[in-house]
């Protein structure tokens, strides 16, 4: 029974992560928004390219939602990043983002979903982004995207554009959750992660 026991402590963490994970991608909405919810399985982001007050289009803005999401792929659990939200959980919408992808006869919420895709597909690859489940819902008048983000079965690289100093340099990183943030690992603590999350690959 002791054994028993021991077992069941040693696992419930994990089977607990995953069954947060998957109740995240179908919950109301309104379960994940609000002060404190942020989480190892769950981020806002306030928007997907455009600064706020202003509606200008800034390429660093999506590194930080593609960090976000190659993080949560190289995690064991996966987890849910919510687009249109600020950090204390309180909704501003997707205007901005629509404003600044809109096109003539096409749907705003189509275009942002796509145009989300495309860069992940442009800085993952299409495995990465296949694996992606998006969902627009709208709270109030005002639209969030959903992006669940299953844990891959491969170690995932982000190619990223970062501001230096008002250069825009573009590099590749692996991210990584550590407790509620993303971090960057370099290449000796990348290959000790990949060894303990994918055993058996190099």
């Amino acid at each position: 029974e002791v054994m028993q026991n021991e077992v069941v402590a040693a696992y419930l963490p994990i089977i607990q992560g995953k069954a947060k994970v998957a109740w995240q991608e179908h919950c109301p909405i309104g379960e994940l928004l609000g002060p404190d919810k942020e989480s190892g399985h769950l981020e806002y982001k306030a928007s997907l390219r455009t600064r706020a007050g202003t509606g200008e289009v800034y390429k660093p803005l999506e590194t930080a939602t593609l960090k976000t999401i190659a993080a949560f792929a190289n995690s064991r659990d996966g987890g849910t990043l919510l687009i249109g939200v600020k950090d204390d959980g309180s909704v501003c919408g997707l205007a901005l983002d629509y404003e600044s992808l809109r096109k003539p006869d096409k749907d705003d919420r189509d275009l942002f979903q796509l145009h989300l895709i495309n860069i992940v597909t442009a800085s993952m690859g299409g495995a990465a982004a296949a694996n992606l489940s998006v969902q627009i819902h709208t709270i109030d008048g005002d639209d969030v995207c959903r992006v669940h983000v299953p844990a891959a079965g491969f170690p995932v690289d982000a190619k990223v554009t970062v501001d230096k100093k008002g250069q825009f340099i573009s590099k590749v990183a692996f991210f990584v959750r550590a407790g509620n943030s993303t971090r960057e690992l370099d290449d000796a603590e990348k290959a000790k992660h990949v060894l303990g999350r994918w055993p058996g690959r190099k």
